[in-house]
C-alpha cells in the first residue's frame, strides 16, 4: 500500500523540494549525495527509477494514485505521497502538476571507476598526425570495433579530414588529445590496453620501444622497422601490411580478446635488451670489428 499524505497547505516540511527550495539548494554542491532533482510525469519517473534513482517523495493528483501513476507506486511502497485533488494543488502550487504527479529523487552513488571501465578497452596512438602515420587507418578500422573501445590519437590537431571521418562513421569512442608532455604521456601509456601505429613509413618507430616498455602489446604495419625487429605475430602484438585497414581491425579486435597481461608481459621481455648501455656496447662493437 502507498504511504498516503493528505495535504491541505504547503506547511508539510516534506513539500520543501516542491515549493520552498531553489534549484541550486536542490542540487547541494556541497554534498551532492544529498541533492535533489525533481522528475515529471510517470514516465519518466520509471526511467529515473530503471538508472537507480532513489524516490524521496510524490507529488501527485489523488486521482493518479488509481491510474497510470499507481504502477510506479508499487515499485515504491515506502516512499511518502503527498496528495489532494486537481483543483487544491493547482491552488495551493499556482500550477497544474506535469501529468499529475511529480517525484522527487536522489541520483544513485556514483559507480566505482573500475566497475564502469572493467569491460573497457584503450588504444592508443601516440604519434605525430601527420600523413605518414596513417591516422585515417585507424579511424577507418575504428568503424568495425565495439564501440566501448576508446581510441585515444596524441600528438597534434586532428585534420578536417580526420574530422569529418569521425562524423561520417559516427565515432564518438575517438578523442584526439593534442600534444602531450612526457608525463602526461606515462599516464595515457599507463592507462592502455592496446598501442597501435598504422604508419606508412618509419625509418624505426620509437614509440613501439616506449609502448612496449610499459608492458602494452603493440601493432603496426611493415614499414616500421621497429615492428618487424621488436614484434612477434600473436606473442606481442602483431604487424599487418601497410593500408590494410581490415586486418588492422582484425588484429585489434584479435588483441583485445587475448589475454592482454601475457601479451604485455612478453613485449617486456622483448624490450628489456634495448638499454642504452646495450645498444652502445653493440655500436662499439660494430665500429670495433670494422677496423
Amino acid at each position: 500500500m502507498p504511504n498516503i499524505i493528505e495535504i491541505t497547505d504547503l506547511d508539510h516540511p516534506g513539500l520543501a523540494p516542491y515549493f520552498r527550495l531553489t534549484e541550486a539548494q536542490l542540487r547541494n554542491k556541497r554534498h551532492p549525495e544529498e541533492g535533489i532533482f525533481i522528475a515529471e510525469s510517470h514516465k519518466v519517473i520509471g526511467h529515473a527509477l530503471d538508472a537507480g534513482c532513489i524516490p524521496v517523495s510524490f507529488l501527485m493528483e489523488r486521482r493518479q494514485i488509481e491510474g497510470v501513476s499507481g504502477t510506479i507506486l508499487e515499485r515504491c511502497p515506502d516512499t511518502p505521497v503527498y496528495t489532494a485533488d486537481r483543483e487544491t494543488l493547482a491552488k495551493l502550487t499556482g500550477y497544474e502538476l506535469t501529468r499529475g504527479c511529480l517525484c522527487a529523487m536522489r541520483r544513485p552513488a556514483p559507480r566505482p571507476v573500475e566497475e564502469v571501465t572493467k569491460s573497457a578497452r584503450r588504444i592508443a596512438v601516440l604519434d605525430g598526425i601527420a600523413d605518414a602515420a596513417n591516422v585515417g587507418a585507424i579511424l577507418r578500422s575504428a568503424a568495425a570495433l565495439d564501440k566501448n573501445i576508446g581510441i585515444y590519437i596524441v600528438g597534434g590537431e586532428p585534420t578536417e579530414e580526420y574530422l569529418r571521418l569521425c562524423r561520417e562513421l559516427d565515432l564518438k569512442n575517438v578523442h584526439f588529445l593534442g600534444f602531450m608532455k612526457k608525463e602526461e604521456l606515462v599516464r595515457h601509456y599507463k592507462a592502455a590496453d592496446l598501442f597501435v601505429l598504422p604508419t606508412r613509413e618509419d625509418i624505426w618507430g620509437l614509440v613501439v620501444g616506449e609502448a612496449m616498455a610499459y608492458g602494452l602489446p603493440v601493432i603496426t604495419t611493415d614499414k616500421c622497422v621497429a615492428g618487424l625487429e621488436l614484434i612477434e605475430d600473436g606473442v606481442n602484438g602483431y604487424v599487418v601490411p601497410v593500408e590494410d585497414e581490415k586486418a588492422l581491425a582484425e588484429k585489434i579486435n584479435a588483441v583485445l580478446s587475448a589475454d592482454l597481461q601475457q601479451l604485455g608481459e612478453a613485449s617486456l621481455r622483448k624490450i628489456r635488451p634495448y638499454t642504452l648501455e646495450n645498444m652502445a656496447k653493440i655500436h662499439a662493437e660494430i665500429f670495433e670489428n670494422g677496423r
